[in-house]
């Protein structure tokens, strides 16, 4: 599991020292460089993309990048909120099985080494 798209990049990814973000190009050509067959590749929360997205984009820092101490923007959510977020996810995961969605704010891989 990655974390998805430089465009998302975000204070929490600099407070968790998150260096890259990838796309799915970027990961199937690693692992295969690296003697593994891709047996799934996916993105998932691609339900929360979108907002994640407009989010990230309206609070990217202006000021110069390590002038302020990294903090993350993610906070805890109210019970009722989270239990929404836990069937919105529910829902993603479902559609992923059915769908091959191109976009979601994290790639998740299986893949297995190539015998030598």
């Amino acid at each position: 599991n990655l974390p998805a798209f430089e465009s998302l990049r975000g204070a929490h990814d600099e407070a968790v020292h998150i260096r890259k973000r990838y796309r799915s190009r970027e990961l199937r050509h690693l692992l295969s460089t690296h003697g593994f067959q891709i047996i799934r590749l996916i993105h998932w929360n691609a339900l929360l993309f979108p907002v994640v997205f407009l989010i990230r984009r309206l609070l990217r820092p202006r000021g110069v990048p390590g002038d302020t101490p990294s903090r993350s923007d993610l906070r805890p959510l109210p019970a009722s909120v989270n239990g929404g977020l836990e069937r919105l996810l529910a829902l993603d995961t479902l559609l992923c099985r059915i769908l091959r969605i191109p976009f979601g704010t994290s790639l998740f891989s299986t893949a297995c080494k190539v015998a030598t």
